[in-house]
């Protein structure tokens, strides 16, 4: 089992080193920036998303760290 879940997190590790090269070549100014534009943003809240663990729902989260 914990071959599996190495494997998980270095697949998520080498996804979020890509998304981070790809907004580096969406700001220099390269032909694909609008296309790198349109994903890298909701690429890093997923990758992000994948690892939060709560013990509650969302709302209660979202109560929680409002105040």
């Amino acid at each position: 089992m914990y071959k599996i879940d190495h494997l998980f997190s270095l697949t998520i590790d080498r996804a979020k080193g890509l998304a981070i090269l790809l907004v580096l070549l969406g700001h220099i100014a390269s032909p694909f920036s609008e296309f790198i534009f349109s994903f890298h943003v909701p690429l890093f809240f997923v990758l992000a998303g994948i690892y939060i663990k709560t013990d509650y729902s969302v709302s209660v989260f979202i109560k929680i760290n409002i105040n």
